[in-house]
């Protein structure tokens, strides 16, 4: 267990790791986890199995990490790809009528991008929810500058309609 402000790469985190390592390989070859507590220095089998969890879930960390930069490579480079023809240029620079073709892919792609880095919040999160009532006050308030009604006013009419389109 780490202890609070542990730096994670002190000599007694390091030696966790190496041990929880060496029971996760001990466990891929078929050991027991009594075997394994009694291999590698746990208390009981109970210790060799959280060993063993702890270092598969370090071990899915990077390889998840992995493939997102392995994605996001590949994206930055299609990118880099299309982005001249969305914009109007050819590759040595020239200018040329944009492609709307290349700039919906260009759209595509940092959509995509945004995604994986998690720019965008999950939908129906906590997160998007507070955008989407920031983005509703904000747009009443226009709304309400421009009519005279009141921002509440309009709030509430605007969420009359959601209401009516989801029935």
């Amino acid at each position: 267990m780490a202890r609070p402000g542990e730096p994670k790469t002190s000599p007694r985190r390091l030696l966790a790791r190496q041990r929880q390592s060496k029971a996760l390989a001990l466990r891929l070859e078929g050991a027991e986890y009594a075997e394994i507590a009694a291999k590698v220095g746990y208390a009981s089998g109970a210790g060799a199995f959280a060993a063993v969890e702890a270092a598969m879930k370090d071990d899915r960390r990077a390889h998840v990490a992995d493939e997102l930069s392995m994605n996001l490579r590949r994206l930055n480079r299609l990118l880099l790809a299309w982005w001249p023809r969305a914009i109007g240029l050819t590759p040595e620079g020239n200018p040329i009528p944009p492609d709307l073709a290349a700039s919906a892919e260009v759209r595509a792609i940092l959509g995509e991008r945004a995604r994986l880095v998690g720019i965008y919040p999950q939908p129906g999160s906590r997160r998007q929810e507070r955008l989407d009532e920031d983005l509703l006050r904000k747009e009443a308030e226009r709304v309400a500058r421009a009519t005279g009604f009141s921002v509440e006013e309009v709030m509430a009419e605007a969420l009359g309609i959601f209401e009516e389109e989801r029935r």
